[in-house]
């Protein structure tokens, strides 16, 4: 049988995770993201996007908590993942994959 998932509890769990380890993470509307659900300081810079502080996660105020959930998470993967020398497609990639594969 498959578990519920409480996403407003494990969005705020993570964000909470995220902050402690110095992260900064921000709810905005779409347009502070370039109307896309989420932005990192590394693909803004990438992008030419708007610069961002350091080790900030930023997530559309507007989606519901398990969109949140999985957007904060992809955003810290993909940041991880450029921090250590991908580029933002190569990063985005393998955070979609995780995604999909739950991870």
């Amino acid at each position: 049988m498959k578990r519920l998932i409480n996403y407003k509890d494990a969005y705020q769990n993570l964000k909470h995770w995220l902050i402690n380890k110095g992260y900064k993470v921000e709810e905005v509307a779409d347009c502070r993201t370039r109307d896309y659900v989420g932005m990192n300081d590394l693909a803004a810079k990438e992008m030419g996007a708007k610069k961002l502080q350091s080790k900030t996660l930023q997530v559309d105020a507007w989606l519901d908590w398990k969109a949140k959930y999985h957007t904060l998470k992809h955003e810290y993967v993909e940041r991880v993942k450029m921090s250590k020398g991908k580029r933002y497609w190569d990063a985005h990639q393998e955070a979609l994959e995780r995604e999909k594969y739950g991870r």
